[in-house]
């Protein structure tokens, strides 16, 4: 073989690499400890930049999978049916009306969360106490739009507190803006099944899974078997 490196394969390579750097139970930690580092520095996501601010899930890990619809919306990545419809997956008139409570009003973040009829009952055992706390702090404030008062409200359910917290207040589930923003997880949660299925109901074309967990997942596979 002229080159010895072309004679290499992927195991031996792999073998090698593994003598070299795992020779010793020393050896193991430092690469570890390197390559932790390395993908550390590397990642640039804003979904590890709000883990790295708020520690919430690291903290919560029973609740991973409801805190991870917080991070969608945070980091742009939670899809409405408004940006469905924009993207052809569903009919345009979705653009600028809400598929669940059939309002003349576009399914945002905002709607989602404070006003969609359709949600109304899960709303108001989850979260509703703690948008009606939020809303009287707002109201002994100076004048508000309308709009200014949902950004807020909408802001404070999704743990923008948090990233002013001590590590000690976000380990104390009593605290307002810890059980905030875990309710809202819960939420979101809480609906991201019958979202699914509505949203599996009118489509044009295959909506993707990612919105859902794999346990949503399933249980709208056998759902939809069982139609």
């Amino acid at each position: 073989c002229p080159y010895k490196h072309r004679c290499d394969t992927w195991v031996s390579g792999c073998t090698r690499w593994t003598k070299k750097y795992n020779g010793n139970i020393n050896k193991i930690k430092k690469t570890i400890e390197t390559l932790n580092n390395r993908q550390k520095k590397n990642d640039k996501s804003q979904i590890s930049k709000w883990i790295a601010d708020t520690e919430l899930e690291l903290v919560y890990p029973e609740l991973k999978t409801h805190i991870n619809y917080v991070f969608k919306i945070r980091n742009g990545t939670y899809w409405t049916a408004r940006r469905y419809a924009k993207s052809g997956f569903i009919e345009k008139i979705f653009i600028e009306e809400c598929p669940f409570c059939r309002n003349i009003a576009p399914e945002t973040i905002e709607h989602m969360l404070l006003e969609c009829s359709r949600w109304q009952a899960l709303r108001a055992d989850i979260i509703a106490q703690y948008i009606n706390i939020y809303r009287a702090q707002v109201a002994k404030k100076p004048p508000l739009l309308s709009a200014s008062i949902s950004m807020r409200l909408f802001g404070k359910l999704l743990g923008e507190e948090l990233k002013i917290s001590s590590t000690r207040i976000r380990k104390d589930p009593t605290v307002l803006c810890v059980k905030t923003t875990l309710a809202t997880a819960k939420f979101l949660n809480a609906i991201a099944l019958p979202r699914y299925l509505m949203l599996y109901s009118i489509r044009l074309v295959p909506i993707p899974p990612n919105q859902c967990s794999m346990e949503d997942i399933n249980a709208a596979i056998d759902h939809i078997h069982l139609l």
